[in-house]
């Protein structure tokens, strides 16, 4: 016998910008629970820009021992002159919970991504700092049929105190986040990041690093010792690196950005 649920995303696109369309999911629940499994597919097409956000952080609730992990899978197709961009919340896993997340994205050598992969240490606020049994996050470009991109983050419990293996020297972060900016749309974007370069915040605020893999792919890491700050740091970094002028607004603008701190690295 088997009982289950379903509570499917939603959509809403409260926004019409000239020169994007701005696309808000959610979903019914306050959270994720074990054994779910959401798999999202976009397609953009030739000329499109679809901007993808979230009304809040992607809850990922406490599972058993031996329970089954969240699967959260997002699966995009850009068109030749396509451009994706995807700004999530942060996901936040509860004590014991357990995480696997994929995002994989198909374009050409004429399509254009922006794919921002953030997650907290948890319920910090309760304590909860690197508390879940695992999370694993996978990041995968593939243009014209061939892999460019494929990163990888594994933290698992199972080898050993989590915690131990994402501090900074004397002070732990609170979250992170990974960045992918690839295409001949965002070139500029791309080229204006590197030029900022890696740095250490005022106060040890906050970490970033950017490395380039051609003239118009980046990948970018943000670390910042309060969760809140996270999303505020990011924003400062694309807005003037100039992504707003590219989607017609600033899609943080309605967003409460918050946190200060110091970072040890």
């Amino acid at each position: 016998m088997e009982a289950f649920a379903e509570a499917p995303l939603f959509h809403r696109a409260p926004r019409a910008a000239a020169s994007a369309c701005w696309l808000y999911l959610g979903h019914l629940g306050g959270g994720y629970l074990p054994c779910d499994s959401v798999e999202l597919r976009l397609f953009v097409e030739m000329g499109a820009t679809l901007v993808v956000l979230a009304q809040s952080s992607a809850k990922v609730f406490r599972g058993g021992s031996g329970s089954e992990p969240t699967r959260l899978r997002t699966v995009a197709e850009v068109a030749p002159g396509g451009t994706l961009v995807l700004l999530p919340d942060p996901v936040v896993p509860f004590a014991n919970a357990c995480i696997a997340q994929e995002c994989i994205l198909h374009t050409s050598a004429e399509s254009s991504v922006f794919a921002w992969d953030p997650f907290t240490a948890g319920r910090v606020a309760r304590g909860e700092r690197w508390a879940f049994r695992s999370f694993t996050s996978r990041t995968k470009l593939v243009e014209a049929g061939r892999v460019v991109h494929h990163d990888a983050l594994v933290l698992d419990g199972d080898d050993g105190p989590i915690h131990r293996r994402t501090g900074a020297g004397t002070t732990q972060p609170e979250a992170f986040g990974s960045l992918l900016v690839s295409g001949p749309r965002f070139a500029a974007l791309a080229s204006a990041l590197v030029a900022q370069g890696g740095e250490l915040g005022s106060e040890s605020r906050f970490s970033c690093a950017y490395s380039a893999a051609c003239d118009s792919r980046v990948v970018g890491r943000l670390a910042t010792l309060q969760a809140g700050a996270l999303s505020g740091e990011l924003r400062k970094r694309v807005g003037a690196a100039g992504l707003f002028e590219l989607l017609g607004g600033d899609p943080f603008a309605s967003k409460v950005l918050d946190g200060s701190g110091a970072f040890s690295a």
